[in-house]
């Protein structure tokens, strides 16, 4: 009998270990489906989407070359490129003139990186620190932060550092980018988690520590971001097109957008692309 006993519990126990580590589910019961045809779509002139335009040139030197813009962005007095080609940034002001450059062939390199962290510049987090503009840069196992003149201002270790400004709701919740869940057994990681007082209490869209290790994953900005309303952010995920809301209880799928076949990726585009 004790024996019958201690076998059901050893099952339980790991039923409900393999429960707890499940990640949570994403609500779509509300999920509109838009179907866009861009082939049926109207053009519009200038005029009637644009009040102004106004062309920048950026000034072009030996250094302040590059090849492929990966991520722009605009501060009220700098643009900041990073150019996926040299993984470098460079810092022109909204005049167009070249203020400074960023490599990352000259940062300080880590001496023990790890298996599991970036071997290199893959773009950079603005935040914000004292009402101003700072560039985060993941490299190895640290946080480079630079201010927008391109001067170091200091390197931590990025354990226990959230990536890019906190995405924080009115009841203290706040939204983990990936999250790294230490209590599974595999350390699995998350493209986004809702924690609160330290602790994790919904997790979404698992995925391997080495996803990023055979395949180059391109976004069109940020993931995460305003929906306009209190307490909401819409999110989206690589070479997807759907549509989420996030709030401080929950994921929603708000949105799947479809487009013609002969503009789409294949269902499993993501699982079988290496």
């Amino acid at each position: 009998m004790l024996k019958v006993t201690l076998i059901s519990l050893f099952a339980c126990a790991i039923s409900c270990a393999s429960a707890f580590a499940q990640p949570s589910k994403v609500d779509s019961s509300k999920m509109q489906t838009l179907r866009i045809d861009p082939e049926a779509s109207r053009g519009a002139s200038v005029s009637q989407v644009f009040s102004q335009v106004e062309f920048i040139p950026l000034e072009t030197t030996k250094e302040s070359l590059f090849g492929s813009i990966g991520q722009l962005e605009v501060t009220k007095d700098r643009y900041l490129v990073y150019d996926y080609d040299t993984r470098s940034i460079l810092i022109f002001t909204l005049q167009g003139k070249f203020k400074a450059k960023i490599n990352s062939s000259k940062m300080e390199k880590d001496p023990n990186p790890g298996t599991n962290t970036n071997k290199d510049v893959y773009g950079f987090s603005l935040v914000e620190e004292a009402g101003l503009p700072v560039m985060q840069v993941y490299l190895g196992r640290y946080f480079f932060y630079y201010d927008t003149d391109g001067k170091l201002l200091r390197r931590v270790l990025s354990k226990n550092i959230p990536w890019g400004n906190d995405r924080k709701f009115s009841d203290s919740t706040s939204i983990s980018t990936y999250y790294v869940d230490s209590t599974d057994k595999d350390s699995t990681r998350y493209d986004i988690a809702l924690m609160k007082n330290k602790k994790e209490h919904g997790k979404y869209f698992p995925f391997p520590k080495n996803r990023y290790d055979g395949d180059d994953f391109y976004g069109s900005g940020e993931n995460l971001t305003s929906s306009g309303s209190p307490d909401e952010y819409f999110y989206e995920r690589y070479y997807m097109n759907d549509i989420y809301r996030i709030t401080s209880k929950s994921v929603f799928l708000d949105y799947k957008i479809i487009f013609p076949a002969a503009m789409s990726l294949p269902k499993d585009f993501i699982t079988k692309c290496k």
